[in-house]
């Protein structure tokens, strides 16, 4: 089964059900197309959800830009899955399509298919799973869901936000649920409800054009799944109506196309409060896209540092090492995001935070942000040691570069094992310049690096440059000497310290010092020592 026979079998139902919605009944031709997507796929079962078709863990209709809104009310009545049996008929997938098609996000039209599936409509063709309508359970369960003291009808969802709103107000971490969508749910008029239901005191009054904005945020298919996770999270009593790996893949659906901070809030908090329903459910709840999704969620809200924590100390360790890395992804170029992640470091504590990153997959951004992170902690060294030897090659530059000039020396005791990995050409190019500003501290380093790659890789121009700075340091002899003298030193590399050691008189009779290792020396080094020794004579 390809991902092109699951499109294939989403869009024939598309093109059966849009049909039967513009001619009242469902073209023959177009369910004998069906049938062969469906057997395309071994009669593969199809899963509802609010904004999109799947089959398994595929899309088959939805995702992205496409819109498919008769989803929606399907969802709305509990409709979950459809399987074909062996024996189903062209007839009975145009029936199908017809009653998806009649289904209209209205109270009586709800009833109506829930009434025709469970009376057996579907029975002879398909098996169904179907769950309580959300908005029966919410009724059931809340009885302040009937009449109102002034006898207009309340909707379920404007109950929900009441109940919430007196139970989490006594919790010292109080949740809010996103109170403008619960509200704009409420208006619907198959929800019976009012904006104005809680003024006792005044006509329910809506203006025509606030009611087409929030009828138009209402359609939306994310929006109204939201809610109702919302609340299922929020009230244990709904919760007997879905199971956690349900209502984790109903969020995942929508948190791709609209990412709320208040239901991961909710859910991490939950959580926190040892929750197992919660639990289940964020452990259920992964996409690709989430810790993207969520980290420049979590940069324009204004208590983004406390819900992420909340999210990084609750996920699985798989997936908050990905929100970290994604946390430290986004602050490389979003100013909001360093905040969050120094406020995070401070809340977690530095050492779980860099426990949570996956170091050897550490990208160069990512590496440049948890230097910048870490540049002004007196323990900088002390924290960053453990993970040198670790760092792949390309970001260990960027790390490097983050930190003050003087700090980058303190690391190379970690960095010693790794000279040999470390291929000269890349020390020279990349690392040589971060340590030449540290003084001679780093010319130290780099002349330990040269000495323990024998100078293979290293270019005869960057050789004078740090020979140079050794000299001025007063540390050439000491560390360039055995390299000059050594004859596992390219000759090129041996002849640029030469050419350092020129500029001053006393480095330059310690190196042009005769020695009978001298006799086995290529003959342009032996030129060049020569030549050291005329203008020490010169000089005399």
């Amino acid at each position: 089964m390809s991902p092109k026979d699951v499109r294939t079998l989403g869009r024939a139902l598309d093109a059966l059900v849009r049909t039967a919605r513009t001619h009242g009944s469902a073209v023959e031709a177009a369910g004998l197309r069906l049938r062969d997507a469906w057997l395309a796929v071994d009669r593969a079962p199809l899963r509802f959800g609010a904004t999109e078709l799947y089959v398994r863990d595929d899309v088959a209709l939805g995702g992205g830009d496409e819109e498919v809104r008769w989803l929606l009310p399907i969802f709305m009545a509990g409709l979950r899955l459809v399987t074909p049996r062996e024996t189903v008929t062209v007839q009975e997938l145009c029936q199908l399509a017809e009653e998806l098609a009649r289904c209209e996000p209205e109270v009586s039209s709800l009833e109506r298919f829930r009434d025709w599936l469970w009376g057996g409509g579907a029975a002879t063709g398909f098996e169904v799973e179907l769950q309580t309508s959300f908005m029966e359970a919410v009724e059931a369960e809340l009885p302040e869901a009937a009449v109102a003291p002034d006898g207009f009808l309340e909707g379920g969802l404007l109950a929900v936000r009441r109940r919430l709103g007196g139970v989490m107000a006594l919790e010292e971490d109080s949740i809010e649920l996103a109170a403008l969508d619960l509200d704009a749910v409420s208006t619907r008029e198959e929800f019976d409800a009012s904006l104005d239901a809680e003024h006792d005191d005044e006509p329910p009054v809506m203006h025509e054009a606030l009611r087409a904005a929030l009828r138009f945020r209402c359609e939306e298919a994310s929006r109204w799944s939201l809610c109702e996770a919302t609340a299922v999270l929020a009230i244990p009593a709904l919760q007997a109506e879905h199971t956690p790996d349900a209502l984790a893949r109903q969020l995942a659906d929508t948190l791709r196309e609209h990412f709320d901070v208040d239901v991961i809030d909710l859910l991490a908090s939950s959580v926190r409060r040892n929750d197992p329903f919660a639990r289940a459910v964020l452990q259920g709840l992964d996409f690709p896209e989430l810790p993207t999704a969520a980290v420049r969620a979590f940069a324009h809200d204004a208590d983004g540092h406390r819900v992420l924590a909340n999210l990084l100390a609750a996920v699985s360790p798989e997936l908050a090492s990905r929100v970290a890395h994604a946390l430290l992804d986004g602050a490389a170029a979003d100013t909001a995001l360093v905040d969050i992640a120094l406020r995070i470091i401070t809340s977690l504590g530095v050492q779980r935070f860099i426990a949570l990153l996956d170091v050897p997959s550490l990208r160069p951004p990512e590496a440049h942000a948890l230097g910048s992170l870490l540049a002004e902690r007196d323990d900088a060294v002390e924290l960053l040691a453990p993970l040198m030897a670790r760092v792949p090659r390309p970001a260990l530059p960027k790390l490097l570069g983050a930190l003050p000039a003087e700090v980058r020396p303190r690391l190379a005791p970690s960095l010693s094992s790794r000279w040999a990995e470390l291929s000269g050409g890349f020390v020279e190019s990349q690392l040589a310049p971060l340590f030449i500003e540290a003084g001679a501290a780093g010319a130290r380093v780099l002349a330990e690096a040269l000495l323990a790659q024998h100078g293979e890789g290293w270019s005869a121009e960057s050789v004078r440059m740090l020979g140079r700075a050794l000299v001025s340091a007063g540390l050439f002899t000491e560390l360039c000497l055995p390299l000059v003298r050594s004859k596992r030193v390219a000759a090129a590399v041996r002849v640029a310290l030469c050419d350092a050691a020129e500029a001053d008189p006393e480095v330059a009779a310690a190196v042009s010092r005769w020695h009978p290792g001298e006799l086995l020396d290529p003959p342009e080094l032996r030129a060049r020592l020569k030549s050291l020794r005329e203008l020490e004579g010169q000089r005399r």
